[in-house]
This record gives C-alpha cells, sequence and structure tokens, in this order.
C-alpha cells in the first residue's frame, strides 16, 4: 500500500496533486473518470490564486 492506497479487493483511484516544489497541495479520494481532468485543472488553478498557507504540510 502507498500513500495509503487500500488495493485489496480492486485498485483504488487517487490523484496526489504535487506542485513544482514537491509540496502536496491537494488529494482527490473520489475520482470521477468524466470530470476527473477538469477537476484537476479547477484545483491548479485555485491553488495559484490562493495564499501558500492552504498547502498541505507533511
Amino acid at each position: 500500500m502507498k500513500y495509503g492506497v487500500n488495493r485489496i479487493l480492486f485498485p483504488a483511484r487517487k490523484t496526489f496533486l504535487i506542485d513544482e516544489n514537491g509540496i502536496l497541495i491537494h488529494i482527490i479520494d473520489n475520482v470521477n473518470l468524466y470530470t476527473h481532468p477538469r477537476d484537476v485543472l479547477s484545483i491548479f488553478e485555485t491553488e495559484k490564486l490562493s495564499d501558500q498557507s492552504n498547502y498541505i504540510k507533511e
């Protein structure tokens, strides 16, 4: 199990969005195959406009 993704019965679909500095900025737990590309672009656009204090720190 890598990155906390459970793969016991079926492959789990998750997306980890990481910025150019290697900082994890968002995790998409429920991937919708129809809206996923738009969702990813929207999150990156929002993060670009928001303050870096909203980033997930690990």
